[in-house]
């Protein structure tokens, strides 16, 4: 199940939200956004495990928690377009709404409501010592460092990675005692981090130590999630699983399914078409690759955006990357990045191993 996840925590709570969205990618600099600024949602769940459905009238693009209270950034008109490859990207305004921690729990969080100055919005990547940090995958930030008592724990990725631009890198930990500068190692291996928590005698994890939640690389068709693992980090310099990858099964735990969208074919015409434009645009599309086509297959709410190609000197693997274009409630989830994803993958070389491929195809 690909839907909420864990954005934040405040005093006896945990918030989850849905995949904060992509960007609108048009091919035409006079060209209107067509997604609009839909409602989101996010989802309080108390120490009781008793889960409760907060609206938000915009689309959310970010949620973080400091000691005072609840920060969720959203998108906001005006919106502007940026150059990106051979295309535009539509890049919204955006605001930040406020909940504190001792205010009630609204059913909707509301610009006109909620709203606060450009100048109180949070730092998002620098949360007070001692929370959870939530770390996004498109960080600037290689390392980020934490304090507890006298333990300065860093993690990020490894300096000497193959591959400067990819996605998936080794990760490492390093735990520096302050007060004798005794270090411990920790070389995690390849992912990336998504969560991090220290932890101390007082905590429910006995000892000084560091919490990591890391997605590892899976390799196999794109819809799949990656698996996340919980690792606990000792300043005694071992490593503890906590959760393996993948160990959670919350097979019915979702909401209904929503009824087929009454724009479904329309959309799915025009995730085709977009796809098809942008790999008819470049001659050729990716140095080496033949044969590129795309088309849609499958009925809702499994129904994928499919793109194959084949390498030159490799003609008999097909390489294939499937997007899902609903989501697993069968709301409306757009891919418009996806041929850019498997461009970039491409150009890269960052593709799985040849003994991946099943009857000739290599999901990338």
């Amino acid at each position: 199940m690909d839907g909420l996840h864990l954005v934040a925590c405040t005093p006896g709570a945990a918030w989850c939200a849905p995949r904060y969205p992509l960007d609108e990618v048009v091919f035409s600099r006079q060209a209107r956004p067509t997604w609009g600024l839909p409602h989101e949602h996010l989802v309080r769940i108390d120490a009781s495990g008793r889960a409760r459905r907060v609206e938000v009238d915009r689309p959310v693009s970010w949620v973080c928690a400091d000691e005072e209270a609840l920060h969720v950034r959203v998108w906001e008109q005006p919106w502007h377009l940026e150059p990106h490859a051979d295309a535009w990207r539509v890049v919204y305004s955006r605001r930040w709404l406020r909940l504190p921690h001792d205010a009630p729990v609204p059913g909707v969080l509301a610009v006109d409501t909620h709203a606060v100055p450009d100048e109180l919005a949070p730092s998002v990547h620098r949360p007070p010592p001692g929370a959870l940090r939530l770390v996004p995958w498109s960080s600037d930030d290689p390392r980020h460092t934490f304090c507890s008592g006298r333990w300065r724990w860093s993690f990020g990725w490894s300096p000497q990675r193959p591959d400067p631009d990819g996605l998936w890198r080794r990760v490492n930990a390093t735990a520096r005692d302050e007060h004798t500068g005794q270090e411990r190692r920790f070389d995690l291996g390849e992912g990336r981090v998504s969560a991090a928590l220290p932890v101390s005698p007082a905590s429910p994890v006995s000892g000084d130590g560091l919490l990591l939640a890391i997605e590892r690389r899976a390799w196999g068709p794109w819809n799949l999630s990656a698996p996340v693992q919980v690792l606990r980090l000792d300043t005694s310099g071992t490593t503890q699983v906590l959760l393996p990858a993948d160990s959670v099964d919350i097979t019915g735990r979702g909401w209904p399914r929503v009824q087929r969208p009454v724009d479904a074919d329309a959309y799915e015409q025009r995730m085709h078409n977009m796809l098809q434009r942008m790999i008819q645009s470049r001659h050729p599309w990716v140095p080496g690759v033949i044969d590129a086509t795309v088309s849609v297959d499958g009925a809702w709410p499994y129904t994928h955006l499919v793109l194959t190609c084949r390498l030159a000197d490799h003609p008999a693997v097909v390489l294939c990357r499937r997007e899902p274009l609903y989501d697993e409630l069968g709301r409306i989830a757009p891919a418009p990045h996806a041929g850019f994803d498997v461009m970039s993958a491409l150009e890269r070389g960052d593709l799985p191993p040849v003994t991946a491929t099943t009857a000739g195809v290599l999901h990338i």
